[in-house]
C-alpha cells in the first residue's frame, strides 16, 4: 500500500508541481497529447496495483484509502480533459505557478530566481501544448482571457522588479520579458478568433452531470442540487428578514435593511487591508474561546491584497496553506478590495468572511491537515473542495451568539449568495440561463451584479455548487452524529475529524467519521 501512496503522490505532484513537493517546484505541466497519454497511462497503473490487492487483507483506514485514490484519479482525469480546452488555462497556469514561488515564505531569493525562471521558460511550450487542443472558444470565453490574460502580462512584466542584487536575475528578467511576449501573441491568436466565435458555450447536460459526479464526487442529482439551492435561498431569507427586523422594525423586506448597512468606504486599498488584519485578530481571539477544534500552537496568518491578475475571477478574499505539505502551520490571506462592479458604501469588514477564510474554516483546516493527515489525504485534488468549503462555511456559524444584527445579516447574506451560486451555476451549465441571466439574478436577489462569482461558474462548472451542498451534507453528517452517540457526541470531537482528516471526498469523510464514532461508541 504504502510503494501505491507513493507513487499516486509521485504522479500527482508531477502534474501539478505544489509548492511543498520540492521536487517539481521547476516544472509546469506541459498538456500535449503525449504527456496526457502518459499522465493516464501512470494512473491506470496505479488502478491496477490497487486492483491487485487483497482486500480482505486490507484494514478499514486502508480501504478508504484505496477507495479515494479511484475518486481523485477520476476526478483528475475530468479536470484535466475540461482545464486544457479552456483558452484561460495557460493563462493561469502560468501565472499561479509564479505566484505560488512568490509566496512561499521558506525560500530564499536566489532559490526563488531559479524556480521563477525555470518555470516562465515553460510558456512556450504550454501556450502551444494547449492549442493542440480543440479549444472551447466562444466570445465570452474569449472575453474573460482577454482581460485576464492583460493583468497577467502587466504581472510578468513586474515580476524581476521584486528582487534586487541576486545571482541569475539577468536570465530570470529575459524569462520574464519572453513569457510576457509569449502571451501577449496568444491573446493575439484569441482576438483573431472572437469573430467566427459562438457567443456562448453551453455543456450538454451529460457534461455537467459528469462534471459534479466525477470532478467534485457530488453523489446528487441536477435536480436535488438545484433544489437545495432553492430550498436553502428560501430558508435563509426567511432568517435575514428576522434579522432585518431588528434594525428596521418596520421592514418587511430585508433588501432596504441591507442597503442601509453599507457604511464602509475605504479611500485605499492599504485601508481595506489593514481593517480585515485587525478583525482577523479578534476572530482569532474569540474562536479560541469558545474551544470548539484544535488551533496548533505557533500558527498564524499573514494579509494582503489580492494581486490584480487574480481579480477577474477573485470575489471577496481567500485564503491557502504556506506548506501543508511540510506540516507548516502558517498561512496567507488575500483580500480582494473590492468585487467587480461596486463603488460608494459597501458592507462593513466581516467577522463571517474571515472565519470562513480563516478561523476555524480554511486556514484552521488547512494547518491540520499538514499536521496530522497521512499521504494521500494531503493531496489537493478537486474531490477535496465539497469538505474544504462545506466546512468553512460550518465554521461561519461558530461566533454566531456573538454576533451583532449586522454580523448576523453579514451571515445570512453568505448562504443566501451560495445558494443564488447553486441556481446559477445549475442555470449556466444546463443551458436555462444566459451570462447576462446569471448576473441580473445576482442583481435581483443581492443587488450586486456579480459578474467574478459569474465567471467563476462559467469557466469551471460545479464548482460554485460544493459551497453550500458541502455545508448542507456535513451538517446532515454531524446530525446523524448527535444520534448515534447520544450522549457521547461533542462538537469539538467531531470538528476535530473533520479537520484532520485531510482531503477526502464527502462520502469519504462519511465513512471516515462514522467509523471513528463506531469505535469512539464501543469504546465507551
Amino acid at each position: 500500500m504504502d510503494e501505491i501512496v507513493e507513487r499516486f503522490v509521485d504522479v500527482t505532484a508531477y502534474l501539478r508541481s505544489p509548492v511543498g513537493l520540492h521536487r517539481y517546484n521547476d516544472h509546469i505541466f506541459i498538456p500535449s497529447p503525449a504527456n496526457i497519454r502518459k499522465l493516464f497511462r501512470d494512473f491506470r497503473l496505479i488502478e491496477a496495483s490497487l486492483d491487485g490487492l487483497r482486500e480482505e487483507e486490507l484494514s478499514w483506514y486502508d480501504k478508504l484509502k484505496v477507495d479515494e485514490m479511484r475518486r481523485m484519479i477520476r476526478s483528475t482525469r475530468t479536470e484535466v480533459e475540461w482545464e486544457t480546452v479552456d483558452p484561460i488555462y495557460p493563462i493561469q497556469t502560468l501565472a499561479g505557478g509564479v505566484q505560488d514561488i512568490l509566496d512561499y515564505p521558506f525560500m530564499q531569493d536566489p532559490e526563488k530566481v531559479r524556480f521563477l525562471t525555470a518555470k516562465l521558460q515553460h510558456s512556450d511550450a504550454l501556450i502551444k501544448a494547449c492549442l493542440m487542443h480543440k479549444q472551447r472558444l466562444s466570445k465570452l470565453h474569449i472575453r474573460l482571457a482577454l482581460e485576464q490574460g492583460k493583468a497577467v502580462v502587466d504581472f510578468i512584466k513586474g515580476v524581476p522588479s521584486e528582487f534586487r542584487a541576486v545571482a541569475g536575475k539577468e536570465e530570470f528578467a529575459r524569462a520574464s520579458k519572453e513569457a510576457a511576449k509569449d502571451l501577449v501573441e496568444y491573446l493575439k491568436y484569441l482576438e483573431s478568433k472572437v469573430e467566427s466565435a459562438p457567443d456562448q458555450i453551453v455543456p450538454q447536460r451529460h457534461q455537467y452531470e459528469r462534471m459534479l459526479q466525477e470532478l467534485w464526487a457530488l453523489d446528487v442529482s441536477v435536480e436535488d442540487l438545484k433544489r437545495v439551492g432553492e430550498e436553502q435561498l428560501e430558508m435563509w431569507s426567511k432568517r435575514m428578514l428576522e434579522y432585518a427586523k431588528q434594525i428596521d422594525p418596520a421592514a418587511n423586506d430585508w433588501k432596504p435593511a441591507w442597503q442601509k448597512i453599507k457604511t464602509y468606504n475605504p479611500t485605499t486599498e492599504e485601508q481595506i487591508v489593514d481593517n480585515h488584519r485587525n478583525l482577523l485578530e479578534d476572530v482569532r481571539q474569540a474562536l479560541k474561546a469558545i474551544d470548539v477544534v484544535d488551533l496548533p500552537a505557533g500558527e498564524s496568518v499573514t494579509t494582503s491584497a489580492t494581486p490584480q491578475w487574480r481579480r477577474t475571477f477573485a470575489t471577496g478574499a481567500s485564503c491557502s496553506s504556506d506548506d501543508m505539505y511540510g506540516g507548516r502551520v502558517t498561512s496567507r490571506l488575500r483580500v480582494t478590495p473590492r468585487t467587480s462592479g461596486q463603488t460608494g458604501p459597501i458592507a462593513p469588514p466581516s467577522r463571517v468572511l474571515l472565519a470562513h477564510e480563516c478561523y476555524a474554516g480554511h486556514h484552521v483546516h488547512a494547518i491540520n491537515i499538514g499536521q496530522y493527515a497521512p499521504m494521500p489525504f494531503k493531496i489537493r485534488t478537486e474531490i477535496r473542495v465539497p469538505v474544504s468549503e462545506g466546512w468553512a462555511m460550518l465554521a461561519e456559524e461558530f461566533l454566531k451568539d456573538r454576533f451583532t444584527p449586522v454580523e448576523n445579516m453579514q451571515l445570512c447574506m453568505s448562504v443566501i449568495a451560495r445558494a443564488v451560486r447553486i441556481i446559477a451555476d445549475v442555470g449556466l451549465n444546463t443551458g436555462e440561463m444566459t451570462y447576462n441571466q446569471a448576473v441580473d439574478f445576482y442583481e435581483k436577489i443581492m443587488g450586486v451584479r456579480a459578474t467574478n462569482e459569474v465567471n467563476g461558474t462559467l469557466q469551471l462548472p460545479g464548482y460554485k455548487s460544493t459551497y453550500l451542498f458541502g455545508k448542507v451534507s456535513l451538517e446532515n453528517l454531524r446530525d446523524e452524529m448527535r444520534v448515534q452517540l447520544g450522549h457521547r457526541f461533542e462538537t469539538k470531537w467531531f470538528n476535530n475529524l473533520i479537520v484532520r482528516a485531510g482531503t477526502m471526498s464527502l462520502s469519504g469523510i462519511r465513512t471516515y467519521v462514522r467509523k471513528r464514532a463506531e469505535l469512539r461508541k464501543n469504546l465507551a
